[in-house]
């Protein structure tokens, strides 16, 4: 009988064999007799993450790897008891990583684009792994302290500040005290990049889009650097298709002493790594402190003053005649992709 990936499913491995196992599954969905996720066209999982195929899966194994270890070095919970959100789930790429270490039925992949939410369900069907569609500013379907672990790759390397500090407070709102989020950044070398596309034609695709606008994003780049080591958050809104418009979509990076000063309020940090096992961009940790057991929700704000401004601005912003219009002009879209996605189902 064909079963579906999982933990015991598959059994103890070393993440090489896991990978392995992962490029095998690029061409048959029977692995062994287990049953693996299919995969979306080359060209979408491109799209997404930059590349496809193997070289999208080796770095998904890597950021498992980080996940893991950061897990274990600051005492989060084992795998195998973690209810886990992988947050901008995409393809799940991320998400199928994860089934080697983490029950199925105890992680939900969540992403603002209905159209991959619904493909994921089919790509995983049969799998108790579920996808939710989320708007792109919180609230997140999941009640208070219910998460233990949050993955966001490549995610905080798109979004402004004030979304992503949103966000942060959100997942504040879900962790257990404990839990732990691991996500990812821009590196400060990112600027670098950018600079070189734009001077260095052997250095880039002139046909990939998001190269396009890598070469119009920090054009100053000594200001970039001096802004980036002063700790500010650094935002290039370029958008990114589909329901991601400029203004929720871009390029970002910002220090581990943005993420100290900023959003150490709500959550503490454990880590800010540059490019840490051979990853592609900074790798930062957060958790939920653990004193006083169960936190009511809002409990954990060190600092009222500053997240009551915050929520100031964004009721500000949804109050707004731009954001009504806006959301006026977007709901019809919204509910054809809601009842596509249920007669799809």
């Amino acid at each position: 009988m064909t079963r579906f990936l999982a933990p015991d499913a598959v059994g103890p491995l070393s993440d090489e064999e896991w990978l392995k196992l992962l490029e095998r599954s690029l061409t048959d969905r029977d692995v062994d007799g287990i049953e693996y996720p299919t995969f979306p066209d080359d060209q979408t999982q491109a799209n997404f993450v930059g590349h496809a195929r193997e070289a999208a899966l080796l770095e998904a194994v890597r950021f498992l790897r980080y996940t893991l270890d950061a897990l274990s070095a600051i005492g989060g919970p084992a795998p195998a008891e973690c209810e886990v959100v992988d947050f901008g789930s995409g393809w799940g790429r991320i998400t199928r990583a994860l089934l080697r270490d983490f029950r199925p039925e105890h992680v939900i992949g969540v992403d603002p684009l209905d159209s991959m939410v619904a493909a994921c369900r089919d790509w995983f069907a049969g799998s108790p792994v579920s996808f939710e569609t989320v708007d792109n500013w919180p609230p997140l379907p999941q009640a208070n302290a219910s998460v233990d672990l949050i993955v966001a790759y490549s995610v905080f390397s798109h979004l402004p500040e004030r979304l992503a500090t949103a966000w942060i407070a959100e997942f504040a709102r879900v962790l257990k005290p404990g839990g732990i989020v691991v996500a990812t950044t821009q590196s400060r070398s990112f600027i670098d990049l950018c600079e070189q596309i734009r001077t260095d034609d052997s250095v880039g695709n002139p046909d990939f889009l998001w190269h396009q606008l890598l070469a119009r994003s920090f054009v100053d780049a000594a200001d970039a650097y001096r802004r980036f080591d002063a700790g500010e958050f650094l935002h290039e809104a370029n958008g990114g298709g589909d329901s991601l418009e400029e203004s929720l979509y871009g390029d970002s990076l910002f220090s581990g002493e943005y993420v100290t000063e900023r959003w150490g309020h709500l959550l503490a940090p454990a880590r800010f790594e540059d490019k840490p096992y051979d990853l592609p961009q900074a790798v930062f940790v957060l958790q939920k402190p653990t004193a006083g057991g169960a936190i009511a929700a809002g409990a954990w704000r060190a600092d009222e003053v500053r997240v009551d401004a915050l929520e100031q601005e964004l009721r500000e912003l949804r109050s707004s005649e731009t954001w009504r219009i806006g959301q006026a002009a977007l709901a019809p879209v919204r509910l054809a992709r809601r009842v596509k996605d249920r007669l799809a189902r």
